[in-house]
């Protein structure tokens, strides 16, 4: 289930579980008070979504969450969907980078 909710401290702290890759996440919430924050569970969170007109912000541990959140906002055709949301869903085909292969 998908529930919208407010910044809250329990969300924050999912985040800061994995802090390198939520850092643009916690930043949005802590900075943009318009910003729509919508979990899994209020009190006990496994998936964060947040939305922001056309910009979108997902973290999850798990595969349900991310099918609950492309269910409920991206269903619609012409609607346009973060590359790893798509990815994830099969609506495009996944490709593998090297990125220790790439030459700066």
């Amino acid at each position: 289930m998908v529930i919208k909710t407010q910044k809250s401290q329990s969300i924050i702290d999912f985040l800061k579980q994995d802090l390198l890759i939520n850092l643009n996440i916690i930043g949005i919430i802590e900075n943009v008070p318009e910003a729509e924050i919508y979990v899994d569970n209020i009190d006990f969170s496994k998936g964060v979504f947040v939305k922001k007109h056309y910009f979108h912000y997902i973290y999850t541990k798990g595969d349900n969450f991310i099918d609950e959140i492309a269910n409920k906002f991206f269903k619609e055709e012409g609607n346009k969907m973060s590359p790893g949301l798509a990815k994830k869903c099969g609506f495009v085909e996944c490709e593998h980078v090297d990125w220790f292969g790439i030459k700066v």
